[in-house]
């Protein structure tokens, strides 16, 4: 009654639909979440464990052999690949302490970093998977908009792209051949031609084709991207034909996967080829 105007503070209502509450949409869109249900939807996903040991890689905003989105996986063709000290070509970044990382180009500068091995048993401890100093920096590259994966062309403005180089950066990468890696059509020995998987990326089932012009024992198998056997597909004798496998997504006792990049193998008499699909959840 003495003129005071009070002013109300305007509510707004949050995402569960209550006014004036605190509820919000988390990073995965789950509202109220805690961001614990997003999957990891990216084509590279180191499957090492972090072992203190890393190598830095600038990739400058000079470069223009990119397009936005896509991206860039670090390899070692000669990587330390398990605990037994075998070695091979591994997936070694783009990684991060706490697992999660990604390197995907938007047109700035990227800063991904890679996983060295360490080897312990001098002192009764364990081997851990890594790059080898010493070994060339592979460059691979996912483009979403074509579904391939590319190998790459690099020029370096510092460093020698050899793991162990104090500074490392990269002024310019060249995605090789127009058809990528996937998507080519490969043959063994002229006999038998495996196909891309359809449809990849993929969840929960994806079809795998290979064509035989012969007959012939083949085995077709699913690995993960440190080389562990995941599933059989076939292992047998076949006639000339087109033949299709399903995979999906679980292991040889039937458990479901986790997302990621898996690869698959068909072999004959010694010679094999090899693929790679991704699984997303």
């Amino acid at each position: 009654t003495d003129g005071t105007v009070l002013t109300l503070p305007a509510l707004e209502q949050d995402c569960s639909g209550e006014w004036g509450g605190d509820s919000v949409v988390d990073e995965c869109g789950v509202c109220d979440g805690d961001g614990s249900t997003c999957q990891d939807t990216s084509y590279y996903n180191v499957d090492i464990d972090w072992t203190g040991t890393s190598q830095l890689i600038i990739f400058q905003n000079s470069i223009t052999g990119l397009e936005v989105g896509d991206e860039i996986g670090i390899f070692d063709s000669n990587a330390v690949i398990d605990n037994t000290g075998a070695t091979g070509e591994l997936l070694v970044g783009p990684a991060s302490e706490d697992g999660g990382a990604s390197a995907v180009w938007s047109g700035d500068q990227l800063d991904p970093v890679a996983i060295g091995a360490v080897d312990l048993s001098q002192f009764g401890g364990p081997i851990l998977p890594g790059y080898q100093d010493g070994s060339s920096v592979v460059i691979k590259v996912y483009r979403p908009s074509t579904g391939m994966e590319y190998n790459t062309d690099v020029t370096y403005s510092a460093g020698t792209g050899t793991f162990g180089d104090l500074f490392m950066a990269i002024s310019e990468i060249t995605l090789e051949g127009d058809d990528g890696l996937d998507n080519d059509d490969i043959w063994i020995a002229d006999s038998y031609m495996l196909n891309q998987n359809y449809p990849n990326p993929f969840n929960p089932v994806t079809n795998i084709s290979f064509d035989a012009v012969s007959s012939g024992k083949v085995s077709l198998v699913v690995y993960d991207v440190l080389g562990n056997r995941v599933k059989t597909l076939l292992n047998g004798f076949v006639t000339p034909g087109h033949y299709v496998m399903s995979w999906d997504g679980t292991d040889e006792n039937g458990v479901s996967v986790s997302s990621g990049v898996y690869i698959y193998t068909l072999s004959n008499s010694g010679s094999y080829v090899s693929k790679r699909m991704l699984l997303v959840k």
